[in-house]
């Protein structure tokens, strides 16, 4: 992702509030394409295989299969899309499960938007993102070690030959406006 091109988001949430708050928030910060939403995960990896998004903000709480065993299954699919987990539900072992299935950030709802935004920037740019709340209670726990990014530093790399989400097809909007 080029510092001169919108960052797409993708979003997989089935609250359809939270979807047009991002939308608004997005839109309103600059730099930002909205793909669109969809409230399953069951279409995931098609949606992200067609669409292209750069960024894909993911709810742990949704309808369908579960969202983690998606977000693994877009990485063996060979999708290079960075997955910020963005959930109002909180805790080491979520946060260890999102990292292992691949996802670059974790993002508490709690937080709010300014959390949100900064860390689709910081993830698009090529790091790792902990809202407030995800990295304190990461560290309250003690899980990890040292810090919480020794878990996720494997991750920095995309696998070899993986492009973003296919480039072999075209970017997709697949929502229509808003």
């Amino acid at each position: 992702m080029s510092a001169s091109s919108l960052v797409r988001v993708l979003c997989v949430d089935d609250n359809a509030l939270v979807a047009e708050a991002i939308i608004a928030k997005l839109r309103s910060s600059g730099g930002f394409e909205w793909i669109g939403n969809i409230d399953t995960t069951d279409d995931l990896v098609a949606t992200a295989l067609r669409a292209h998004p750069d960024i894909i903000l993911l709810d742990l709480d949704l309808p369908g299969g579960d969202p983690l065993d998606a977000a693994a299954a877009l990485s063996r699919a060979g999708c290079a899309a960075r997955i910020i987990v963005f959930s109002g539900h909180v805790s080491p072992e979520l946060f260890e499960r999102s990292i292992r299935a691949g996802a670059w950030g974790y993002i508490s709802k709690s937080d709010g938007e300014e959390a949100l935004v900064e860390g689709i920037r910081s993830v698009a740019d090529g790091a790792f993102a902990l809202s407030p709340e995800v990295e304190a209670i990461c560290q309250r726990h003690d899980r990890f070690g040292e810090e919480p990014e020794d878990l996720f530093m494997h991750l920095l790399t995309p696998p070899a030959g993986a492009s973003p989400c296919g480039d072999d097809a075209p970017a997709g909007d697949i929502s229509g406006p808003p």
